[in-house]
């Protein structure tokens, strides 16, 4: 997220829950600002896909209308399912156009996978060697795509989509305690998440179901972190990094790792435990959905401009030479069709291109307001700073038998009531408020001697509210002869208030 400038929304769907954190950019990287999770209704998410979007969308549109989460559309999905595979494989050294060719001509090699069903995603591990050797991912295409499709349907703007893995390792660079080479558990209520990196490379990842606490269920994700503990060298080999939704996910966790024989540390990344894959996504660099972004399978093209696409193509066949085959003219068939189809059709792909600007100058308009809000908020940070100094200069410039009768504030100006023990000693104040660095005295007012006036005046003072203790002071310092008088103090510009 650091490199997708300001706010952003991680979105993290499981099967029974929908959780959505809106982060900032802060010092040491995103901070968690606001967080919320609703359930889901049974089978509306399965191992990662969207099988019932609209309840799931519906759900996702309740949180987005909150206040937390108002205005802020730039988007992070974190994709978790055990059908996304992850391997480090070796290739030979190629062009970056020859390479995708050639990691899914040979994807049955790494993967049970057909190339036509799974979208690729990679990354370069090592720089330089005889060989590429690189980090691959696998992915069913309907995961992402579903994703990107609640996207549209929301009115976000998917800025990335990550790996529930990699966000775990790249949440665990937050734990200061956390060594570069560790073991990383993750307990989800369906899922569970291991990753084993060191030396700032992942080594290994996998997603296995979750299943109910005992003894059977530990056997596969047992052997497993047997192996991840084999890859690690050092102390980092004997501990397990853990973090879980539930209390029964931690319990599960320490099992794993006492039945490995590992020392079990709960993950402290900065957040609240459960969301930690919020933050990985928060954190990501690298977009997963790029691959089904830059396919022929792109999933948001509305059904106009495939109509438009076969059309076209249809023509392009017409036009080549050749005998007119059966094939050919089905194909003039399909493409009468598709003819008569257009002007039915162009009503609503002009409908849907004005819905989509409308949409974007919402957005835009929502991005103002949003932006207006933090410069309002920031301006109210710097005058409640710059008052608080006003104040401790003024509360220090006050002589011991001098007492500050009254208070209000206007705007950028204070007004103060003032009693000294004589005219003298109001003097000797006068001369000490000029003096003031943080304020300048503008006006002086209401000069009186003895209780007079019993209320100041100066704006709102007849409405303000008085507390006991206070009108206990203004009947204390009226029974004797004092002298009062109200002073009319503007905080300087200089002094970090915004004019």
């Amino acid at each position: 997220m650091q490199k997708r400038h300001g706010r952003c929304l991680a979105i993290q769907i499981g099967a029974g829950e929908l959780r959505v954190a809106r982060f900032r950019p802060g010092a040491e990287g995103p901070e968690l600002s606001a967080s919320a999770c609703v359930p889901l209704p049974e089978g509306a998410v399965r191992d990662g896909e969207l099988l019932r979007p609209e309840p799931v969308a519906e759900a996702l549109r309740g949180l987005l209308a909150r206040g937390a989460f108002r205005g802020v559309r730039r988007t992070v999905f974190c994709l978790s399912g055990t059908r996304i595979r992850g391997e480090t494989v070796s290739v030979p050294p190629v062009g970056k156009r020859r390479l995708g060719k050639l990691l899914y001509a040979n994807l049955d090699l790494y993967f049970p996978a057909s190339p036509a069903d799974s979208a690729l995603v990679w990354e370069r591990e090592a720089p330089e060697g005889p060989e590429l050797r690189l980090r691959l991912w696998a992915a069913p295409r309907a995961l992402p795509a579903g994703w990107l499709r609640l996207a549209a349907d929301c009115g976000l703007h998917p800025a990335a989509l990550d790996y529930g893995c990699n966000c775990l390792s790249l949440a665990a660079r937050r734990d200061p305690a956390c060594p570069d080479g560790a073991l990383l558990l993750y307990v989800g209520r369906e899922q569970l998440l291991l990753c084993c990196r060191q030396n700032g490379r992942t080594l290994l990842q996998r997603v296995l179901p979750r299943r109910a606490l005992d003894a059977d269920a530990l056997d596969e994700p047992g052997m497993l972190l047997d192996y991840c503990a084999s890859l690690l060298t050092g102390e980092a080999r004997f501990k397990l990094w853990y973090s879980a939704d539930t209390e029964e996910g931690c319990a599960l966790a320490q099992a794993l790792a006492l039945r490995c024989g590992l020392s079990p540390h709960p993950l402290r990344c900065g957040v609240e435990t459960g969301w930690e894959l919020c933050l990985g996504a928060a954190l990501t660099e690298r977009d997963f959905g790029q691959a089904l972004r830059g396919s022929r399978t792109r999933v948001w093209l509305p059904p106009t401009l495939g109509a438009a696409a076969l059309l076209v193509a249809a023509l392009l066949c017409l036009a080549a030479p050749g005998p007119e085959t059966a094939g050919l003219k089905a194909l003039r068939q399909e493409t009468e069709r598709a003819e008569a189809l257009l002007p039915a059709l162009r009503p609503e792909a002009e409908a849907a291109q004005s819905a989509r600007a409308e949409q974007a100058a919402e957005h835009e308009a929502l991005e103002r307001v949003a932006a207006d809000l933090e410069a309002i908020a920031g301006a109210l940070h710097l005058r409640s700073g710059a008052l608080e100094g006003a104040l401790e200069e003024l509360r220090a410039a006050l002589p011991e038998d001098c007492d500050l009768c009254y208070l209000g504030m206007s705007e950028a100006q204070l007004y103060v009531q003032l009693a000294c023990p004589d005219k003298a000693g109001a003097a000797g104040l006068l001369t000490r408020l000029r003096a003031l660095e943080r304020t300048e005295l503008l006006a002086v007012s209401d000069l009186s001697q003895g209780p007079e006036r019993t209320v100041p005046n100066f704006p709102d003072a007849a409405d303000s509210a008085w507390s006991e203790s206070f009108a206990e002071t203004q009947r204390r310092l009226f029974e004797d002869g004092r002298v009062f008088f109200t002073a009319q103090l503007e905080l300087r510009e200089e002094a970090g208030v915004p004019s």
